[in-house]
């Protein structure tokens, strides 16, 4: 279970994951040593995967980015894993997502130009096996892309559920059976971890 120094250790992290770890120790108030032990049980527990470099595609020339929604053919047993696997090996596709509903699996597919996606699309994509429908979404503009996900210290979140209570920070009191108790204390405005 991750506690609040893991938390705010995560967020400086995925906000700066090539931050030296000194900076991080010292931007979630702990020292150096205790970050590492802590970094390196998150990633044996598997809560950190990965350090992930991000490439802008557009730099390389990929000017067109397709959104493909894929119906597939549900009357072969294995249809969804066949697609899948074949779906991987095409190069341009650069993320695979699958849904419950009518759509099944969504590709983002990349291409330099239009043409090169006509190319793509009739060549590596329309092979692909057992689809059934097809449907293709012109990517206009990405309004806002974030990989990471909010990470929140536990005291934030009750100090927010009880900030309506009164303008003070709170004292958190632990009673049986695991029943936190939100109790009035004056004392700063809050915004610290």
């Amino acid at each position: 279970m991750l506690d609040d120094l893991d938390r705010r250790i995560l967020r400086y992290l995925q906000a700066e994951p090539d931050m030296p770890l000194s900076d991080l120790a010292e931007r979630a108030a702990t020292t150096p040593s205790v970050a590492s032990r802590r970094l390196s049980r998150m990633r044996s527990a598997g809560t950190i995967v990965s350090k992930t470099v991000l490439i802008d595609w557009a730099a390389l020339g990929y000017e067109v980015e397709v959104s493909l929604r894929v119906t597939l053919d549900k009357t072969q047993p294995r249809a969804f894993d066949a697609f899948i696997d074949a779906a991987r090996d095409v190069p341009e596709v650069i993320e695979i997502q699958t849904f419950l509903g009518r759509v099944d699996v969504r590709l983002s597919v990349v291409a330099r130009d239009m043409a090169d996606y006509q190319q793509v699309y009739r060549d590596r994509i329309l092979t692909l096996p057992h689809i059934a429908e097809v449907e293709a979404l012109m990517h206009v503009a990405r309004i806002k892309t974030n990989a990471g996900v909010p990470i929140r210290s536990w005291m934030k979140q009750t100090a927010r559920c009880c900030a309506y209570y009164n303008r003070t920070r709170i004292r958190v009191r632990r009673h049986w059976p695991k029943i936190w108790i939100c109790h009035n204390l004056q004392f700063g405005d809050g915004s610290s971890d």
